[in-house]
């Protein structure tokens, strides 16, 4: 679900399917999953998410090093013009970090998308559960 946008690009980016995976309480964070739909004639760039219902959320890329797979934080994610790009398992992802209350499949949390414009896009994100 989105909700009310600011900024004037906004009209144009879309966040679709939000969500966010259950993790155990013991582990302290949670993965985040999105598409953002870009119909602007120009990149937008991807600066911050973040949520009061989390300490911190960063952006994080998964990668191949030395035949491991690994995930780092990254500051920035560009999205092409007239495109989409998934966050999802295996590539660009969220870490979202200790939780104000214990996360539950079913549950909501709002999270807000920040772009390098000053564009923010809030959405309701869904708590998930993974398969394994």
């Amino acid at each position: 679900m989105v909700l009310p946008a600011s900024g004037c690009l906004a009209a144009q980016i879309q966040i679709i399917n939000a969500r966010i995976a259950e993790a155990p309480p013991v582990i302290g964070m949670n993965a985040g999953y999105f598409d953002i739909d870009n119909a602007t004639p120009s990149p937008v760039t991807l600066t911050q998410v973040s949520s009061e219902d989390f300490s911190r959320i960063e952006l994080h890329q998964s990668v191949m090093e030395g035949g491991l797979a690994k995930m780092k934080a990254v500051e920035s994610v560009i999205v092409p013009a007239e495109s989409q790009l998934s966050f999802k398992p295996g590539g660009y992802h969220l870490m979202l970090f200790q939780a104000q209350q214990p996360l539950h499949a079913g549950d909501t949390v709002t999270l807000e998308f920040h772009f390098s414009d000053n564009t923010s896009i809030k959405v309701i994100a869904k708590v998930i559960k993974i398969p394994p």
